[in-house]
């Protein structure tokens, strides 16, 4: 009679351990005044924001932001997309992408492409991703800094593919347009994973992964309404839905909890905001060790009244 109790409570915190979820500080980040636009790309560990306006690229630091870009300062082909830890800095013109390792501009074109774009940087700075046009084909790419090669990522079935986000494991994540589906590429496991759906979304837009396998981006929810969504593939995916109009979504996560995204309203209109983690659901780990632990303590108590 006493195991009944003892299961269910062990049940109760394994399925706990299933269950992603986060409490996130949201802060609407101030239009850059005097621009038409203020979008927001990526965040680095060390909260470096890198985002674009009409009048190109900037990094925001802690509230000091420099302007930046790689060509004419006021083409509106000029983009800034991203920044390492340790300020290496990525971006374009809108034909050529560029990687500015404090000072040391490096081209990065793919052979062939019409267009070549840029989009993510690891952490640490080593792999690139981004996006090369040939024709009206969009293909999505992997460069190893390190190594100096390329790693092509072609879309499903002849689809179009965006490549968005890379961590310092070399695990990208990206976009198949048409399909409605993200992709996720692992060099070092040599492994392509497709994703059309998972714990109840569709049409899942994967824009970004951090060291921890973490992903983010949006998708449908049951009712077919966008929703962000943020997750593994481990533990799955719960919505990301911090606000009660519209929905929000996260373009980058970093390793030190916190994140870029954008809020669009169900009238039209949004805001670009940080956010910040406040609060998590404890690791999985240490849920099952208490939950061993009290289930040893339950036998064991039952062996001493036994021998009794």
């Amino acid at each position: 009679m006493r195991k009944r109790p003892l299961a269910t409570a062990i049940a109760v915190l394994c399925a706990a351990t299933c269950v992603h979820a986060a409490s996130w500080d949201v802060v609407p980040y101030a239009s850059v005044p005097g621009s038409f636009f203020t979008q927001l790309w990526s965040i680095n560990d060390r909260g470096v924001i890198v985002g674009n306006t009409n009048a190109g690229g900037f990094v925001d630091d802690h509230g000091h932001r420099t302007w930046y870009a790689f060509a004419d300062p006021h083409g509106l082909g000029n983009y800034l997309a991203g920044s390492s830890n340790a300020g290496v800095l990525i971006g374009g013109d809108g034909n050529t992408a560029f990687i500015d390792d404090h000072g040391t501009i490096t081209p990065l074109s793919v052979a062939g492409a019409t267009q070549t774009f840029v989009r993510g940087i690891s952490p640490d700075g080593r792999y690139v991703v981004g996006t090369w046009l040939q024709g009206t084909s969009l293909h999505g790419y992997i460069f190893d800094r390190q190594a100096s090669q390329f790693t092509f990522v072609q879309g499903r079935n002849g689809g179009n593919v965006s490549m968005a986000d890379i961590n310092d494991s070399g695990v990208a994540v990206g976009v198949a347009g048409g399909d409605n589906a993200s992709v996720l590429v692992d060099l070092h496991a040599g492994t392509t994973t497709w994703l059309d759906a998972a714990d109840g979304f569709s049409e899942l837009r994967l824009l970004t992964i951090n060291d921890a396998g973490e992903l983010a981006g949006r998708g449908a929810d049951a009712n077919r309404k966008f929703t962000g969504v943020i997750g593994n593939l481990a533990d799955g995916f719960t919505a990301f839905d911090p606000l009660p109009d519209g929905y929000a979504f996260i373009d980058q996560l970093n390793d030190a909890g916190q994140a870029v995204g954008e809020v669009r309203y169900d009238n039209g209109g949004g805001f670009e905001f940080v956010a910040t983690q406040v609060s998590t659901v404890p690791e999985p780990a240490p849920l099952l060790l208490f939950a061993s632990g009290l289930l040893a303590a339950g036998l064991l108590a039952r062996r001493r009244h036994s021998a009794r």
